[in-house]
Parts: C-alpha cells; sequence; structure tokens
C-alpha cells in the first residue's frame, strides 16, 4: 500500500490566523475542512480558495449532502 502524508494549509498572521483540515493531493488540490456541526464560518476554506486558483472546496460534517450554488463548496454529512 502507497500511503501519502496527509497535507493541510496553514496561514499564520499576526491576529489573524487561518487553517483548511486536509488537502486531497488530485491534480487541482481540493480544500477539506471538516466541522463538528452546521453551524460555524468557513472563513479560512474561503481565504484558501481566494489565495489559490482552486474553485471546489469540500465541508463534511454530520448533515446531509449541500453544494452552495456560485461558491464551490460541497458539504457533506451523514
Amino acid at each position: 500500500m502507497n500511503l501519502q502524508p496527509l497535507l493541510f494549509w496553514v496561514r499564520e498572521k499576526s491576529g489573524s490566523n487561518a487553517e483548511v483540515d486536509f488537502l486531497l493531493p488530485t491534480p487541482r488540490m481540493i480544500p477539506v475542512e471538516v466541522k463538528s456541526g452546521a453551524t460555524g464560518h468557513l472563513r479560512s476554506l474561503l481565504l484558501y480558495m481566494d489565495k489559490t486558483d482552486v474553485s471546489l472546496a469540500v465541508r463534511l460534517y454530520s448533515s446531509l449532502l449541500l453544494c452552495r450554488e456560485g461558491t464551490g463548496i460541497c458539504c457533506r454529512g451523514k
């Protein structure tokens, strides 16, 4: 089995840190944010998308599948 290390993204800026939980190593990195519930902000995920040419992101939490039109963000839960 060829296991690859988990990838993630961190921006450390005074008073404004940001992180994306996982990056899926496809030809274009797909950022994945894991949340404990439906509430919460996607500030870090949106910041990553702004700083890169990524047009698709995934948010995982315990709810139904939802794609936010015009954002490229798909949300998936149980």
